[in-house]
């Protein structure tokens, strides 16, 4: 628990820092001249990715980009009908993007202790998460994030995505027969 009490604690300071220097109306001044609210969600996501993966801490990605990526998206809305969907988007982006990169990430805690547990090489462990990991968060990308940020009600991208991803296992997965053996 002490590690993850740090982390939360660095993890406010910096957001805190954040909000001091002004960073969220910063960029939101920076980037309204060229960036556009359907493209929010799928960058922010991509951020998030990551930022995550580098530092091996979803809750400190989460608390670093949700004060900066939510008046981002706000401004950048389109019209005010858009603001909510795009914010709700922008909000589920930073949360899934920062758990992609804690998952897959060598130097994450979560990561290190499940290898741990198992008694697996770390590495191997991390090699063998990347592979689903990366999928489902590509098919978010193309199927949730990018169209939603479009206007796609985000419930209908949900069902294309779980078919997306059923589909993709189905023509590239391994069949396995009762003992749990690849069948060729």
């Amino acid at each position: 628990m002490l590690y993850a009490v740090i982390i939360l604690t660095l993890a406010l300071t910096i957001k805190a820092v954040v909000s001091d220097l002004g960073m969220a109306q910063y960029i939101v001044e920076v980037t309204k001249s060229w960036l556009s609210g359907p493209i929010i969600p799928a960058l922010i996501f991509l951020i998030a990715c990551g930022t995550s993966f580098a530092t091996g801490t979803s809750w400190g990605t989460m608390s670093i980009l949700m004060p900066i990526a939510i008046p981002v998206a706000a401004s950048a809305a389109g019209n005010p009908t858009q603001v909510v969907p795009l914010i709700n988007a922008t909000i589920a982006a930073v949360l899934a993007g920062s758990i992609y990169g804690d998952h897959c990430s060598p130097i994450s805690d979560t990561t290190i202790l499940a290898s741990l547990a198992s008694g697996s090489d770390h590495i191997a462990h991390v090699n063998t998460q990347l592979p689903y990991a990366t999928t489902v968060a590509v098919i978010s990308l193309l199927v949730g994030y990018i169209p939603v940020g479009f206007g796609l009600n985000p419930w209908i991208s949900l069902v294309i995505g779980t078919f997306a991803i059923i589909l993709f296992f189905k023509i590239f997965g391994s069949k396995i027969d009762e003992k749990g053996n690849i069948i060729k």
